[in-house]
């Protein structure tokens, strides 16, 4: 592997990351009550628990997806097809 694929590697598990800890931790798991204060005030304080699980398991979701797509599959295939 060259560098340039090393820095995309680190680039996709450092964004995932980033995924992860906003959707798990912080949405999920109510680490940060805050988000839950952004949905309320977005749309409506009557599903707001709900609505800020739901996007913090879509986020979480995306992180899986992203992060198996990268550094699992992309090994098996072509990078940049």
């Amino acid at each position: 592997m060259n560098k340039s694929k090393y820095i995309k590697t680190f680039l996709t598990i450092g964004i995932s990351l980033v995924w992860l800890i906003n959707g798990l931790f912080c949405k999920v798991l109510d680490f940060v009550p805050r988000h839950e204060l952004i949905v309320s005030r977005i749309l409506g304080t009557e599903y707001t628990l709900i609505l800020t699980k739901l996007i913090g398991i879509v986020a979480t979701t995306n992180w899986h997806t992203c992060l198996i797509r990268k550094i699992i599959l992309a090994p098996q295939r072509v990078w940049f097809s």
